[in-house]
């Protein structure tokens, strides 16, 4: 397979650290149900519901929505009756799993185009513990809509992270569930201490991956082995992992890569995480840009610009969207890379084609000027990538042969070249960003 050029120093940062600030989404509901909303500190107000008028859309039982508690909230919902699977193509908010009841009913509940994606790291940021033995897991829906992180280490039993992309919102939603407790607890409190006030995933850019299996996408003996005896359904896999899909046991070799056990070709498992979260970076400020009243056309050409055609400059700072708070994937007060590396290219060059493929939809005269960046952005690996959900995302994946391989390889590419720094594309930007 190519080679990524890497041009970059990036810092390792790990996915996830337990408990979310931004209030919950509205609307979780159980028939019958009793719930108590208790404010991280301070008293804790207690109320009761027993009506239930609205069948929910995500688990098998009916249930009825709670109002939004306000932030800085830990949620406890009492789950009776539980149910027994969601549907994981409705899920909107870290509580459509609670019903579930526990980490492994979680995990059991994965659907196929799911259980094979996932990261196993072998040490941890979180609070949730991992070895090689008992790694942690984060398990991911192949578009980015949510992320699933739980530990098979002892010390880290009942522990659940989630984080949910609000498509309404265009931001992350993040949350602990506890399942140790009866009932089991939300809790969003402490999640910007890690995850910023821009609340984002934690990761690192390509191939600097040191605490997962494959780093620089090779796996290590000991990693392989593991695999192995996963891919065989070992008595030595820990159960958890026992839900998720792999591929054959014989794929997994010394100094091999780690990818999902799809239908067809994919990308390796730590770069598809690598590129649902910056599909998401660039889809939340591309509307937090378009927005913005105090942001002109020509600031909004000269991001594209800069980003595109790989000239660099500081309009993103001078606008008040710098790169250290925007596209940054570290723990906040720990480390300070940003742009990370994402296939051939930095971050912020995902944002420049999310903008400018939102430009092009407003403007005929710029689609006349640009007409190869209209048929680029057409591409059904396109709009793969930048879908609007799990429904939007299956229903593409058919017209793509090889999902974020082919995104990386065949697709991501084309727009390198159309925009090369002096070529005739980037001059017409040049001259859109200084009207």
């Amino acid at each position: 397979m190519p080679t990524h050029f890497k041009f970059v120093s990036i810092t390792a940062l790990y996915f996830f650290a337990v408990s979310c600030s931004e209030p919950p989404p509205a609307n979780l509901n159980k028939k019958d149900t009793k719930y108590t909303v208790s404010q991280a500190q301070g008293a804790s107000p207690e109320v009761t519901s027993e009506d239930s008028s609205a069948p929910s859309t995500v688990g098998e039982k009916d249930t009825k929505q709670l109002p939004k508690p306000s932030s800085d909230v830990a949620t406890t919902i009492d789950p009776n009756p539980p149910c027994r699977s969601i549907d994981w193509q409705k899920v909107t908010k870290p509580e459509d799993v609670f019903c579930l009841g526990s980490v492994d009913a979680v995990f059991s509940s994965f659907p196929e185009w799911v259980s094979p994606y996932f990261i196993f790291l072998k040490e941890s940021r979180s609070k949730q513990k991992a070895t090689l033995a008992q790694p942690r897991a984060v398990v991911l829906s192949p578009d980015g809509s949510f992320m699933i992180a739980a530990s098979a280490h002892p010390g880290s039993e009942g522990d659940l992270e989630v984080a949910v992309y609000d498509y309404a919102l265009e931001r992350w939603d993040f949350a602990g569930i506890n399942f140790t407790v009866t009932p089991p607890k939300v809790e969003r409190d402490s999640c910007k201490a890690c995850h910023g006030t821009e609340m984002h995933p934690i990761w690192t850019g390509y191939d600097n991956w040191p605490q997962a299996f494959a780093n620089r996408d090779q796996l290590t003996k000991e990693e392989a082995d593991f695999l192995q005896k996963a891919a065989s359904g070992s008595s030595d896999t820990p159960p958890l992992l026992k839900h998720l899909k792999y591929q054959d046991a014989s794929y997994y070799r010394e100094g091999g890569d780690m990818r999902p056990a799809s239908r067809h070709l994919e990308n390796v498992n730590n770069q598809i995480l690598n590129f649902t979260m910056v599909s998401k970076m660039g889809r939340s400020l591309t509307a937090r840009i378009l927005k913005d009243p105090l942001v002109t056309k020509s600031d909004i050409f000269s991001v594209i610009q800069e980003t595109l055609c790989r000239t660099g400059g500081g309009t993103l700072e001078r606008i008040g969207y710098p790169q250290s708070k925007y596209i940054f994937f570290g723990i906040e007060g720990k480390d300070t890379d940003t742009n990370p590396w994402t296939g051939f290219v930095h971050s912020s060059f995902h944002l420049g084609a999310q903008l400018l493929q939102k430009m092009l939809e407003r403007d005929a005269d710029l689609r006349a000027k640009l007409p190869e960046a209209v048929a680029i952005f057409n591409e059904p690996i396109y709009r793969f990538s930048t879908s609007s959900g799990p429904a939007e995302y299956l229903a593409t994946r058919d017209l793509v042969n090889n999902g974020w391989y082919e995104f990386d390889f065949v697709w991501l590419q084309k727009p390198m070249a159309l925009f090369r720094n002096g070529g005739n594309s980037c001059t017409i930007l040049e001259g859109l960003a200084r009207k």
